[in-house]
């Protein structure tokens, strides 16, 4: 991802642009753009970030110093075990030794994004600041699970939860589901490059800060009880510091 963000930005700065291009312009009010982010990571051979939106924007400006914004994206959650998928040691009863294992699932989470910019410079690069309301939205689950293999007969074996020979410790665990919604802020810093007269590539990057709220069950295996949970907690990574690099086409 690096290695892509670097080259976007060293072709900002190498390519020539006619000096008429790169006036205000004052006609095409209107703006779309799509991120692709994702995609340059993707193709560079690295892991996707769980948090790095698909998404699309559309700007309005009005006059030569300020700008309305507005975002849609999906950040496709990586459904995955934790800790890598090793099983962690629990305890062991006898002969049996316990392992544990969580198995985390979500639906991509939705992003929607308001806010607005003040154009500080028109050079070859415009530059400008701004901030955004973010609202959030997505559903998750988890499986807290235990399985027992014994030391003395299978001492090179591991099994899995739900195999033939039921090695699953069915009073140890829970199993959660939740729905959670997100509102928070983000202040950025954005780079616009005018490549011909319409397209454009903007980047931006900057801090966020989302309040969550997680409401759902947790049903607890060793009492067969079913409870009702909420839970608040602040999150900087629901938007990366750097989420945005797009491709833009201007219009009237």
């Amino acid at each position: 991802m690096k290695r892509s963000f670097c080259f976007i930005i060293g072709l900002m700065f190498s390519l020539q642009i006619p000096a008429q291009q790169t006036l205000r312009d004052t006609i095409n009010k209107h703006e779309i753009g799509i991120n692709l982010l994702p995609l340059l990571t993707l193709s560079s051979g690295s892991n996707i970030n769980p948090s790095m939106a698909f998404s699309a924007y559309y700007r309005k400006f009005f006059g030569e110093r300020y700008v309305y914004r507005i975002g849609i994206g999906l950040a496709p959650f990586i459904n995955a075990f934790s800790n890598n998928g090793m099983l962690n040691y629990n305890r062991s009863i006898g002969q049996k030794v316990v392992f544990g294992q969580t198995n985390n699932k979500s639906t991509p989470r939705l992003i929607l994004s308001f806010g607005g910019e003040k154009i500080l410079r028109y050079r070859r690069l415009i530059h400008s600041i701004g901030a955004e309301l973010l609202i959030s939205f997505r559903s998750y689950k988890y499986d807290n699970s235990y399985i027992w293999y014994n030391a003395v007969s299978d001492p090179s074996k591991l099994f899995a939860r739900h195999d033939s020979l039921d090695h699953n410790v069915d009073s140890l665990g829970s199993t959660g589901k939740f729905k959670e919604t997100g509102i928070g802020v983000r202040i950025l810093y954005a780079l616009r490059y005018q490549l011909t007269k319409r397209f454009y590539v903007s980047a931006s990057l900057g801090p966020s800060l989302v309040l969550l709220t997680a409401t759902g069950e947790i049903f607890e295996r060793n009492t067969q009880t079913t409870r009702q949970v909420r839970y608040f907690y602040p999150d900087i990574t629901t938007v990366p510091f750097f989420s945005e690099l797009s491709i833009c086409y201007r219009f009237r």
